[in-house]
């Protein structure tokens, strides 16, 4: 069954990973990646709407994942990056 954990959780791995792609960018392929393996690898779990996604909860109830908080979990993950690298240039500064 998949949760809106789980798809959230897929979604920051994916932003993490994802290198020289700005937001718009970075949603629309996540978007396109589930699209694409939503019919071998999660048997239709998925359909959308727009920039959406909506699944099935496990209570079956049809449950949205708006673009929206894509877009906020993506600046919290950009933040966390650009954090990491002032990190490790302070650090290779101050040694």
């Amino acid at each position: 069954m998949v949760s809106k954990r789980n798809i959230l959780t897929v979604f920051s791995i994916y932003t993490f990973t994802s290198y020289n792609m700005n937001k718009k960018e970075t949603i629309k392929n996540f978007i396109r990646f589930l699209k694409t393996t939503n019919e071998s690898t999660f048997h239709n779990a998925f359909s959308f709407r727009g920039g959406n996604i909506l699944y099935v909860s496990n209570k079956n109830m049809l449950k949205e994942i708006s673009w929206f908080s894509l877009a906020r979990i993506y600046e919290d993950i950009k933040k966390i990056k650009e954090y990491k690298t002032n990190h490790e240039n302070y650090i290779r500064l101050v040694a």
